[in-house]
């Protein structure tokens, strides 16, 4: 490690702290909710992001009661590109930015409306993109901070019937780990955060079937676990991050078996898991 990387390391380290401001997007509900409050639990500053003003109160609430010092809420539709210049002015207040935010949708992709398909990608990789280059321009600046890309497991092999939302999570995972590397020595990090099958409202939001999805709720993690995971990133951040030793072992056989054979084992099980 260059002087210059292990000044980066060290000044990183040493300035995001626990009374820092953590900035999470789609923090209504789900991880992002989960990590709001583990932050807050924490004692982290916090601005929360999503649509849902009440849904958002309330987790202002809770993170507040689990001890966080300061909550502050602002409503906003991240598909709506004017939401982009007003999420920006949060930047210079931001030393942790978590883009969690996400939609997609299980289902045939020529039977599902191109719009569909659209707003997908644009949530997923296009805003994350936006958000993490210019709160990475103003963290530069000032030699530190800290960019977690919520991405997930479907980033490393093409999904059948989920194909716009895991394409749209490799895109995050490529950005994110490209300019990780470009940022070596600056004191800024970005974190690819991938987790696997997560017990969140998305599950029915996109369509699964909740007697399939039952069926193999041993093998997911809550929002409660993922979260606890996303907290430890801020102490010990990584270029690409996979929680949970039941998604670390799926990642390494990602790894080794065809491309093809996984095309298939991914048809064969998100075609089960349709809500039908």
């Amino acid at each position: 490690m260059s002087k210059l990387e292990e000044y980066g390391k060290h000044s990183f380290m040493n300035r995001v702290q626990s009374s820092n401001r953590c900035l999470v997007t789609g923090a209504s509900s789900g991880i992002g909710a989960a990590t709001a409050i583990e932050l807050g639990r924490q004692g982290y500053k916090l601005c929360l992001v999503a649509r849902r003003k009440d849904r958002l109160e309330e987790v202002r609430l809770k993170a507040l009661e689990a001890g966080s010092p300061e909550v502050e809420v602002l409503a906003l539709d991240l598909l709506d590109e004017k939401s982009t210049p007003i999420l920006n002015e949060q930047a210079e207040r931001t030393d942790v930015l978590i883009n969690n935010a996400g939609i997609g949708t299980l289902a045939h992709a020529l039977d599902t409306p191109i719009e569909t398909h659209l707003k997908t990608v644009t949530l997923n990789a296009v805003r994350v993109m936006e958000h993490s280059h210019y709160f990475a321009l103003k963290m530069r600046e000032r030699g530190y901070g800290l960019v977690i890309n919520i991405s997930s497991l479907a980033a490393f092999q093409s999904i059948p019937y989920l194909a716009s939302y895991s394409a749209s999570k490799a895109f995050v995972v490529q950005w994110g780990e490209s300019l990780d590397s470009e940022l070596a020595g600056t004191g800024v990090r970005i974190v690819s955060f991938c987790p696997g099958g997560t017990w969140t409202e998305f599950m029915d939001t996109a369509g699964y079937s909740a007697a399939e999805v039952k069926k193999i709720s041993r093998w997911m993690q809550s929002s409660e676990e993922v979260a606890l995971e996303i907290v430890k990133c801020i102490k010990n951040p990584r270029a690409v991050v996979i929680p949970g030793a039941t998604n670390q072992l799926t990642y390494a056989l990602q790894k080794m078996l065809p491309r093809s054979w996984l095309t298939r084992s991914g048809k064969k099980i998100y075609s089960n898991l349709m809500r039908k």
